[in-house]
This record gives C-alpha cells, structure tokens and sequence, in this order.
C-alpha cells in the first residue's frame, strides 16, 4: 500500500549534488557503495546527465526490521530512518491521539528538509489540495524520488511531467543502487505501472521487487507475490510470511486465510490467529476482513471460545469497513 512512499533521507544528498548545490543530510553515517552497480534486466530509463560523485545513502539502522509500534517508529522518523515516518503514520490509524502527534512530528520533520516526512504531510493534508501538493512538491525538491513520480503524473505539462519522472527515476535508480530497498521496490511500482504511452515491464518490475524484498522491504514482497501470480504458489505463502514479518498488513490478512486452510502450508490455525491480529491491529485497508475471520475462529472452536473477544474483534472489523468504504 504504502510501497510508493518511502525512500531514504540521504536523497537530499544526492539530490543537492545533482543540481550542483552543496547541502547537510544529517546525522546518519553513510554507508560503502555497493562494489558493482545493479543491473536490471531492461534497459534503464532516460536519465539527466551524470551528476557529480555523490555519496552512497545513510546506513538504514534496522534494515528488515520495522519499528514495531507508534512510539518507536515516530523517535526513527525524528532520527531520519528510512521507512520510518511512513511506519508512523501507518502505526498513527490506530488511535486519534497518536494521529495527531504524526502530523505534528511530519510537519516539524519536514520543515527540518526530512523529503520522506514531507511525503508523509502530503499524504496527511490530502484534505487541503493545496497544501498537500506544496508537501509533495517539497519533497520532490528535497530529493524524494516518489514524489517526483507523483508530480509527474499531475502535470498537464508534458515537457514538464517528463523532467520530473526522468528525475525521479534517476533518484530512486542511484539509491536502489546503493540497497534502498525502497527506492528499489518504488522502481518496481514505476516499471509496472507506468506512465502514459508506456509498456509495462513486468521482467523489470520483478527483477526490483524482489531486491526490495530481500533487503527488507514487505511491500517489495508482497508485490513480488502479485508478480508471480499464483505461478510458485509455496513460494507465495513464504514470501507472504516474510512481508506480513515486515509490517505489510495486507500479507497479515493472506497469511492467516493460508494457514487456516493449510492452502499450499502446514496447517496451524495460532500462526494464522497471530496473522489475522496482526492486520486487524493495522488498521490498513482490508484489515476488516481479517478481523472478521479471527472472530470467525474464536467462535466456531478453531480457537479456544471466547465471546467477548470476538464480538469486539467484529466490531472493528465493521468500524474498519465504514470507515474505507466512506473514503
């Protein structure tokens, strides 16, 4: 869901150098570029001319391993960790008091040059068009390669939406290329669905996705399921698992309907409640279904009966439902 978000902060770095400007990433330590650059299995996209050496994007600390819960991911936002304001604002659905300290904490974050955190505003003011588009366009200017994909594809301007898309791509290749695996899943999304008067490459888009799954990103894998669709079906579950692992609620959802079933697994009805809570707990869209199947277990006698819990499970999933359908 979220995949198109999320890149590393160190793009203000790259994106600074790019233009010939001199700029502060922050904090974080960079990192060694890769010995080799990728390579993918197509042709790159257009690209600007070669802009100066620039350094490799800032360790992601906790690479593979989300922020597990509000608190958590909100102090990695403020600490610039890639992924991490996304994570908060994900995390922020759960409870109104915690939505309000992800939009005060993406506002000041932004305000501070953080191009994810400005992202974030974006998505956060999608209420206000106005200030929601000076937040993406912020973040394009910071070096946030999504957001110049975004741009691109809001301009009337065909000169222009093509400048922006060749820069945003050029953004998320460099990074992809130093194992962002956002930036590498976000290169996938661009190759399978791109711009107008362009082909799909669905050879490329697998080819990213599954860099950014194996460098830890659950959207990269959850993508790469949908690639595969149903060719490698014990290889699906697995890779479902190891999202739904890395916080990507729908793969909660489709975790738990595998192994309630023992569909292409070994069937085990807890792993699949754990799964089930997991994307109930998210609050994402969907999520309503899995609340209403671990109700389903805990009254039918999979799971030890419990009524209560089951009831208030059933709530959320139709508090879930309203709340997705208003939207």
């Amino acid at each position: 869901m979220m995949a198109a978000m999320r890149a590393s902060p160190a793009m203000l770095v790259l994106a600074l150098l790019a233009c010939g400007r001199g700029g502060d990433a922050g904090d974080d330590k960079p990192r060694a570029a890769a010995s080799k650059p990728t390579s993918a299995p197509a042709a790159a996209a257009a690209r600007p001319p070669a802009a100066p050496a620039a350094s490799a994007p800032a360790a992601d600390q906790g690479k593979g391993r989300p922020c597990a819960d509000f608190a958590a991911c909100r102090d990695a936002c403020v600490a610039r960790r890639a992924g991490a304001c996304v994570r908060m604002n994900e995390q922020a659905a759960k409870r109104d008091a915690d939505r309000a300290e992800s939009e005060k904490t993406a506002s000041r974050m932004c305000d501070a040059g953080h191009p994810e955190a400005c992202h974030v505003r974006h998505v956060q003011l999608q209420s206000d068009r106005k200030r929601s588009l000076q937040a993406l366009t912020r973040a394009c200017d910071l070096g946030y390669g999504q957001a110049c994909l975004s741009l691109a594809g809001r301009s009337r301007d065909q000169a222009r939406a093509d400048e922006l898309r060749r820069r945003g791509l050029f953004l998320l290749d460099r990074f992809c290329q130093h194992d962002d695996p956002y930036a590498c899943t976000a290169l996938g999304d661009a190759a399978r669905d791109p711009g107008d008067g362009e082909d799909p490459d669905p050879a490329r888009a697998r080819w990213h996705f599954e860099k950014g799954c194996n460098l830890g990103d659950g959207d990269g894998c959850y993508a790469l399921v949908q690639q595969l669709a149903g060719s490698l079906p014990e290889r699906e579950v697995a890779l479902l698992d190891r999202a739904c692992e890395l916080g990507e609620p729908r793969a909660c959802a489709s975790v738990g309907d595998h192994y309630a079933t023992g569909d292409h697994v070994t069937q085990n009805i807890q792993h699949a409640a754990e799964a089930w809570q997991s994307a109930c707990d998210s609050g994402a869209d969907q999520a309503y279904h899995a609340c209403d199947s671990l109700a389903d277990a805990l009254s039918d006698g999979r799971l030890p009966r419990d009524a209560d819990r089951a009831a208030a499970l059933r709530k959320r999933g139709e508090d879930l439902a309203g709340q997705f359908e208003g939207d």
